[in-house]
């Protein structure tokens, strides 16, 4: 091709790119006017119309336009902006194909692999972003000993000076909204032990709370824990895997987010690749890189209903016991071999049980109402339950609702 020819060429080629863009410029007005949400919604709605108007309007308009805007340009600039076509779809293929070669390149192994070769051992303190404890395994990580103490980190408060002074200077590092720990003994009897009760006794654990470690304070040095659920756009690679499996540690020191330390990936590959790594949960993440194996949860659940009882009874006075964990953690005691009910309780297991329930269900302020009406709902779930999983026992082990004092009681 001669160099006058290839220019022409080329002016042909940009027409319909110039053409082309124009069109699809016009098209994205009245979507990107609905909202970026609405306007997909408008799109997969009236997919099929948008399909059937390309072909029987828009095409036709693009090439009667190409047409029109190359005819008289000679054979060579019609040649360049019929190819743009051709050319501009295998651009596309051959770049996808190159993006997808990148992304097979990024992909470390050691993204893919479910164990770490050297963990660091139990997490002394462990972060998450804007979380809180019961949307996070904070309770399991505690009750598992995978961490000893878990920080949320939140915006630091605004410290307003006094009237004509200077606000003081922040200090540099992160801001702990509130941490917790794990607690035992007697520390658990206190009113601010009742954080995560429900949530840890309902799958088994007895003898342990979730006690607050201090709130609004700097943090120094941790591990910060974020994963693809939240902060999908946050912790995926650009050639990396999406689908929001994605489990990252960074290094918290003096302040400052450190390197990244961890990395576990699973999902499609973009630009047209494969699903690669198989899905993990969380948990699974933080007990790997530390290297506590425990799982005090799945050991509890294998307990029978009587050694539920016991355990429960042992813990009477140690830690406050809530009877509606109690009766969720009972409930899913399994069956005996070769049983489709459960076995009757003997005399002793009897007797435990309703000392667990006057133990939960005694009101703390006889002289309080509202703790009387406490106790009373604490009776009533209770007694459902007994009824419920006891049928034929339950007159022996329902327990009567606590009466309320015709006088002396203070209103709250």
């Amino acid at each position: 091709m001669r160099k006058g020819s290839f220019a022409e060429f080329v002016k042909g080629y940009f027409k319909s790119l110039t053409i082309n863009c124009i069109l699809i410029a016009v098209l994205a007005i009245p979507l990107g006017a609905v909202g970026g949400e609405a306007g997909a919604w408008i799109f997969v709605i009236f997919l099929g119309p948008i399909v059937a108007a390309f072909f029987l309007i828009i095409l036709p308009i693009v090439v009667a336009t190409t047409y029109f805007g190359v005819r008289r340009r000679g054979s060579a600039q019609i040649f360049g902006a019929v190819a743009f076509y051709p050319l501009t779809i295998a651009i596309f293929f051959a770049a996808r194909y190159g993006l997808l070669l990148a992304s097979m390149a990024q992909m470390d192994e050691a993204y893919l692999k479910r164990t770490f070769e050297h963990p660091i051992g139990k997490i002394e303190t462990m972060a998450y972003l804007g979380m809180d404890c019961y949307s996070t395994n904070c309770p399991q990580l505690l009750v598992d000993g995978v961490v000893g103490r878990v920080a949320f980190l939140g915006q630091r408060p605004e410290v307003i000076p006094p009237w004509g002074e200077r606000a003081p200077p922040a200090d540099p590092g992160l801001w702990v909204k509130n941490a917790f720990r794990l607690g035992h003994g007697p520390e658990c009897l206190m009113e601010n032990s009742q954080i995560t009760v429900y949530w840890i006794q309902q799958r088994g654990i007895f003898d342990a709370c979730i006690l607050p470690d201090g709130e609004n304070l700097l943090l120094g040095e941790a591990i910060l824990a974020r994963d693809g659920r939240a902060n999908a756009r946050d912790v995926e690679r650009f050639f990396g895997p999406k689908g929001g499996n994605i489990a990252v540690a960074y290094r918290l020191s003096g302040g400052e987010t450190g390197p990244e330390i961890a990395r576990w990936e699973s999902g499609r590959l973009p630009f047209g690749g494969g699903v690669v790594g198989t899905r993990f949960e969380q948990i699974d993440f933080m007990r790997a890189l530390s290297g506590v194996t425990t799982d005090r949860f799945a050991e509890a659940a294998k307990f029978d209903l009587a050694s539920r009882i016991d355990i429960i009874h042992a813990a009477i006075g140690s830690v406050p016991i809530n009877i509606a964990a109690v009766a969720s953690y009972l409930r899913t005691a399994p069956l005996n071999a070769g049983s489709l009910t459960r076995t009757l309780l003997d005399e002793s297991r009897k007797a435990k049980l309703l000392d667990i329930a006057k133990s939960s269900c005694t009101p703390r302020d006889p002289t309080s109402l509202a703790s009387i009406n406490g106790a009373k709902n604490c009776v009533r779930t209770y007694n459902r339950f007994v009824a419920e999983m006891f049928s034929t026992e339950k007159t022996a082990l329902q327990l009567p609702e606590p009466e309320s004092p015709k006088s002396d009681v203070r209103q709250e």
